[in-house]
């Protein structure tokens, strides 16, 4: 009797820590995000096209800029009802948004990455849909359709979120936007073209969240497709900005972006994978 309580102790404190770990590791990662955002986000100022050692800093950008995808990701394939996932997926792109505030004026970033958000919130909630996707704790995974009690705390990581766009709102309007009235066409063009960008890194995420160990050939293959789509997004971009080189001033930096986000999506996938979370197929009804 005495074993088998010495036994349970421990496995009973396991599982607490691993609940803990679930419910509390996808809003630590909006809030590391946002400290992230507002830290690094003003190295872009230190840019020189002339310089080619401050290229490395795109890198640090493609973390930032990578972050609207990442929402799309939660707010497309998570558990919850659409009710929850797409107000707590877009507080958190907006809140995220709102903390570049060295990447140019806050509100074309906020439409920028709301559009991309959307955008991409669209395309995945279509591979949920046909390919029955989910992003949810592997114990939790069940045929049956069990949920999980992760989500059991929605409404405080809900109104958590509003209240840090709230927050973020007002700590935009203390400082103050450059342009209140952002072109229409420029905003899809970049957006689009980060979209196209992100393409396989959002396609890494699944690889490395998928339930069985990530295949190495395959996420090999996903990163040598980046510098073939990095081309794509740097041609869809090339008229918006005021550059004569195509391939060094443009194509490189989109490069080391592109390098940046895969880098902030192996993270991600990390903290994820460690808090249980995995990408898994349902099975037909």
């Amino acid at each position: 009797m005495c074993e088998t309580t010495e036994t349970t102790q421990p496995e009973s404190e396991v599982d607490a820590r691993q609940k803990l770990r679930e419910r509390w590791a996808h809003l630590g990662l909006v809030l590391a995000g946002g400290f992230w955002n507002f830290f690094t986000s003003p190295l872009g100022a230190a840019f020189d096209e002339a310089n080619l050692m401050t290229y490395p800093i795109f890198a640090t950008l493609g973390t930032v800029v990578v972050q609207p995808a990442l929402c799309a990701v939660w707010g497309a394939l998570a558990t919850q009802r659409w009710i929850w996932r797409l107000p707590s997926g877009a507080a958190a792109c907006t809140f995220l948004s709102l903390t570049m505030l060295g990447l140019g004026a806050p509100v074309d970033n906020l439409a920028v990455n709301l559009l991309m958000f959307l955008v991409c919130l669209g395309g995945l909630a279509v591979v949920r849909w046909k390919f029955k996707v989910r992003l949810e704790v592997a114990d939790y995974a069940l045929p049956q359709g069990r949920r999980s009690s992760t989500y059991g705390i929605r409404y405080l990581f809900l109104w958590t979120s509003v209240c840090a766009v709230l927050a973020a709102l007002a700590k935009m309007v203390a400082v103050g936007t450059q342009d209140w009235f952002p072109s229409l066409d420029g905003i899809a063009a970049w957006a689009f073209g980060f979209l196209v960008l992100l393409l396989p890194t959002v396609w890494l995420l699944g690889q490395l969240l998928q339930r069985s160990r990530p295949r190495r050939l395959a996420i090999a293959l996903t990163i040598l497709t980046a510098p073939l789509v990095t081309v794509v997004a740097t041609l869809l971009l090339y008229r918006q900005v005021a550059i004569s080189l195509f391939w060094r001033e443009m194509y490189l930096a989109l490069l080391f972006v592109g390098v940046g986000a895969m880098a902030a999506v192996a993270v991600v996938a990390m903290v994820l994978r460690w808090a249980g979370y995995r990408i898994y197929r349902t099975r037909p009804a």
